[in-house]
């Protein structure tokens, strides 16, 4: 969606202000010091840049009145919780005794009470203490299919004690793998036995030496790693008593959660989540949907990433609403989920929502349809041009797409629906609203500053770099920041737009226009999307490096009607005897696969030098287009699962989609 400048038609402002300010002056028949002050009124509204704002505000006014009053809901509750000190455990703990046989999670295993979550994990809590965990200790948290109510049962065990809970995403291994572990400085892992191979292949490495290991088997029965402990047997025998003393040391500002992310540069980095921010995240996406306790929301999101952890599951542990947790996202199940268990409210991810209308579309039926009670869908990602199709095949009354990200203080939500917007913020508010877009230099992302040194804000539908104004002591614009304190001081600008102050660089380029409505562009960052995950081009170049010995560039690339950048890797193949078959069976062992690179494109040099970024912004341009690179392009081939030539037939494939994404 291009930004949308304001045209304001021809003679309208001026006909409305003549028409409601010069007939006083002969129906009242008024003095000559009123006549004048109309006359005088009546120039001012004209002249100027007026025109323009009159016009603005009255196409946007009851938009922006919605938006404060949203706001104003959230704030007014994020400040109760604030008052009260709460917890996530203490606002849990509330909800149990106000319904403790209410279904607080419906999963593929079956229903969960209040009462018997609760139960859980003050088992789990007292299991983790016996182990010697306490306050301040990271647990790290690793679970496979099938891990479904266990994610949220544990991160409560853990907080009880004071210990927040790390979470690992499922398809690490290897290399990736002890880097997450080392950077959380994880104290106990806990794992299923989905992951045995995985932590028996990391388990002697030197960063592992003082992590404890609990393996959890899910009504199985499988060997245990050497020196690892039983959780299922050490459960049995646990309490159910709640940990009172220990829940009520812990504060709203203490961390609560660790999530990875890659920024936008670099490797993974452990985001803090404290229980203030969960509290606000979910508040924030309750008040969004006008949720109450009647509601049932579907979540087909990943647990380890903030939407699925914080908007989804929170509705349950916050607000006393019923969550389907669905343990992986399925086409087929989606929908009979949705009518079996009544939901009302569903997330999404971009991909998600082509998916479901890809698969209506190839079998044409939508029985479904009129049996589903989905009345809002909120989440991000979903292209422009899927908006209207999608939510009149599947009859959604409302789509909330939204922007954040898991660490940072700058979030946008379009309560109006807008076509391919990602939120907006109200004009006449714009100078003191606390988000801002700024010049940046188009190649290395970095701000633009004037003359005094300070940052230069951009015009309507000037592409710039989009930053958020940290308030310490203010839970929604405070930055809590990284576990590793460098990275956190490389996301922080001062002096921004005045002298001592500080913003969260996002490290995304956005665009605003007329009307206020923002439109992503692009990241500025090495860091790019594809399949709902963030892939760290730093992570993969240095996977790669090591095991071929070469030199590499990875970037995204993007394909048509697709959304995210898929992964491209320049290799410097210069003896020509890369065998790029051994390097994916390689890559496959350390990778997960959503980083491994689709795409292939063999160069006679990469340069290192302070050209480095010029060649691989140049490079992420060409993309794969055979039709302008004379070097050799690699395609990975899902079918064959090996990297084929990119010939023209294939290239035609990919382009028109006929090849699947």
């Amino acid at each position: 969606m291009d930004c949308e400048e304001a045209v304001i038609p021809k003679g309208l402002i001026r006909t409305v202000i003549l028409g409601l300010l010069l007939p006083p002056i002969f129906i009242l028949e008024l003095g000559y010091f009123s006549t004048s002050f109309i006359l005088v009124a009546t120039a001012f509204l004209l002249t100027s840049n007026r025109p323009y704002w009159i016009y603005i505000t009255a196409k946007t006014l009851f938009r922006d009145i919605r938006l404060i009053d949203y706001v104003s809901r959230i704030l007014f509750t994020i400040r109760g919780f604030k008052q009260l000190n709460a917890t996530v455990p203490k606002i849990f703990n509330k909800l149990v005794q106000r319904h403790p046989q209410k279904i607080i999670f419906h999963t593929e295993d079956g229903q969960w009470t209040y009462q018997q979550l609760f139960d859980y994990s003050n088992k789990i809590g007292h299991m983790l203490k016996d182990f010697g965990i306490k306050k301040g200790d990271a647990v790290g948290m690793m679970f496979g299919d099938g891990g479904g109510v266990r994610h949220p049962a544990f991160w409560l065990g853990s907080s009880y004690l004071g210990a927040p809970a790390v979470l690992i995403p499922p398809n690490l291994k290897s290399i990736p793998l002890v880097h997450t572990i080392k950077a959380a400085n994880v104290t106990c892992l806990v794992y299923t036995h989905h992951l045995l191979d995985v932590i028996k292949e990391i388990r002697d490495d030197p960063a592992m030496k003082h992590v404890k290991l609990l393996q959890y088997n899910i009504n199985v029965n499988v060997p245990m790693l050497k020196n690892a402990e039983c959780v299922v047997s050490k459960l049995e025998i646990m309490p159910t008593t709640p940990l009172t003393n220990e829940m009520n040391e812990s504060s709203g500002s203490d961390h609560f959660l660790y999530i990875y992310t890659s920024g936008t540069t670099g490797l993974p980095k452990a985001a803090i989540i404290t229980h203030m921010r969960y509290l606000m995240i979910s508040t924030t996406a309750h008040k969004l949907l006008n949720m109450n306790e009647n509601d049932v929301l579907y979540n087909p999101l990943p647990l380890h990433h903030t939407s699925g952890s914080c908007i989804g599951v929170g509705q349950g542990l916050v607000f006393g609403t019923s969550v389907v947790i669905r343990n992986k996202f399925s086409v087929s199940h989606f929908w009979t989920d949705c009518i079996k268990y009544k939901c009302t409210v569903a997330l999404y991810i971009g991909e998600i929502c082509r998916f479901l209308l890809n698969a209506a579309e190839k079998s044409g039926k939508i029985d479904y349809v009129g049996q589903h009670r989905v009345r809002a869908m909120v989440g991000n990602g979903l292209r422009s041009t899927l908006w209207k199709p999608f939510k009149q095949t599947f009859n959604i009354p409302h789509i909330y797409e939204f922007y954040a990200s898991t660490e940072g203080n700058a979030a946008l939500v379009n309560l109006t629906s807008k076509e391919g917007a990602i939120g907006f913020i109200p004009r006449f508010l714009s100078s003191v609203w606390p988000i801002k877009v700024i010049k940046c230099d188009k190649l290395t992302g970095e701000p633009i500053r004037d003359h005094n040194g300070y940052c230069i804000e951009c015009k309507p539908c000037e592409a710039g770099l989009l930053i958020g104004k940290i308030v310490h002591n203010n839970n929604i614009n405070t930055f809590n920041g990284y576990l590793d304190k460098e990275s956190t001081r490389k996301k922080v600008l001062h002096n921004v737009l005045e002298s001592g102050d500080a913003y969260f660089n996002t490290g995304d380029i956005l665009v605003v226009d007329d009307f206020g409505y923002f439109y992503f562009k692009d990241r500025t960052g090495d860091t790019f999307r594809w399949r709902g995950e963030n892939v760290s081009t730093t992570e993969v170049e240095n996977v790669i490096q090591k095991v071929i010995g070469l030199d590499v560039i990875i970037y995204g690339v993007s394909i048509p009607n697709v959304e995210g950048k898929a992964g491209m890797a320049a290799i410097a193949n210069i003896d020509g005897k890369l065998d790029l078959n051994n390097l994916l069976k390689d890559l496959k062992k350390i990778l997960p696969r959503y980083a491994i690179p689709i795409f292939i494109r063999i160069v006679p040099n990469v340069s290192t030098t302070v050209t480095f970024k010029l060649i691989k912004t140049n490079m992420q341009k060409e993309a794969f287009d055979i039709n302008h690179i004379k070097d050799t392009v690699f395609f990975l081939d899902d079918g064959s699962s090996t990297y084929v030539p990119l010939t023209p037939d294939l290239y035609s494939d990919v382009i028109s989609g006929k090849i699947r994404f």
